[in-house]
């Protein structure tokens, strides 16, 4: 049976106090004012509960709120260094998606073709169309509108405003792409005894198949959302992909502490930044949010890093 709350507001000299009362040590009370009420408490809150007793509901003594802070700044980092790289890797998602179908169909306006995309109860291409034309609308590019003022498409009566694909990748959000990406029909890309296309542009991701790829683009979606919401992403339960530890794909051979937490999408960023040749050192990157707050080298068993995971020649 649900509770009505009646939770009260508490100003920052309140929280305060009641931190206190829940032992927790704070060496610096005018920053910590400063944090809660900057941050609010619910969001601090996030960061300490893995120091409280499950049984007192107390603090186990082991942080003080200083510490709890610098775990605050360190997933703050996190994310805009996990932002930063999803970003380059969304824009080689779009252009090598619209150079192999476009060249494969000879057809700049192949998504406009239903006979390409499953059809099924959650995957419309009809619905993906509307989508598409609902952000191209709304597009104020001068490239979108220099298209909008001069021209339309004979490929499909009902959509026949829409752009050829070139323009569409620019434009349309990541959900979308991703969405193409998990319904196009894969028999549609055999040539013969030749390898299928989908699995070859998936290859140029350092996924297996497009179906370990798709898989791939729902957990960088995930990581993604969350990087933009500023939510925690540094212990957070997320899903465990396999494969990983594949040594004949020059992957893992120390096994996650954890299979399901952060370091599985930072091994995932690092076969993929490897194969697309983008010029970053992921290992480097993490080694210096460690060195910088020391409380993530500590606590790294809790985001999913095995002891030692910088000797694993999969990171060098």
């Amino acid at each position: 049976m649900s509770t009505i709350y009646n939770k009260p507001f508490l100003n920052e000299n309140q929280l305060l106090t009641f931190l206190q009362e829940k032992s927790l040590p704070i060496q610096n009370i005018k920053n910590a004012k400063k944090l809660l009420k900057d941050i609010t408490y619910y969001r601090f809150k996030i960061y300490a509960h893995p120091f409280k007793d499950a049984e007192t509901k107390k603090f186990d003594g082991s942080k003080s709120f200083e510490d709890i802070e610098s775990l605050y700044r360190f997933d703050d980092k996190l994310r805009d260094l996990l932002f930063s790289i999803i970003g380059r890797i969304e824009i080689k998602l779009r252009s090598k998606l619209n150079y192999t179908i476009t060249k494969f169909t000879n057809n700049p306006f192949w998504y406009l073709k239903s006979e390409l995309f499953l059809d099924s109860e959650d995957k419309s291409h009809t619905q993906l169309l509307k989508s598409i034309r609902h952000s191209f609308n709304k597009a104020e590019e001068d490239f979108t509108k220099h298209f909008k003022a001069k021209y339309i498409n004979d490929e499909n009566a009902e959509f026949d405003t829409l752009p050829p694909f070139w323009i569409v990748s620019e434009i349309i959000m990541f959900g979308e792409i991703k969405s193409i990406y998990e319904s196009l029909k894969k028999n549609q890309f055999s040539n013969g005894n030749q390898k299928n296309e989908l699995d070859k542009l998936a290859n140029e991701f350092g996924a297996i198949n497009l179906q370990e790829l798709n898989n791939w683009l729902n957990y960088i979606k995930l990581i993604r959302n969350r990087c933009a919401h500023h939510s925690r992403v540094w212990n957070t339960n997320y899903f465990a992909i396999s494969n990983l530890t594949q040594a004949r794909y020059g992957r893992l051979n120390i096994l996650p502490s954890i299979p399901n937490r952060i370091y599985e999408f930072l091994v995932i960023l690092n076969i993929i930044i490897k194969k697309l040749d983008l010029n970053i050192n992921l290992k480097d990157e993490i080694e210096t949010l460690m060195m910088d707050y020391p409380i993530f080298d500590e606590m790294k068993d809790s985001a999913g890093f095995p002891q030692d995971w910088e000797t694993d020649a999969f990171w060098n």
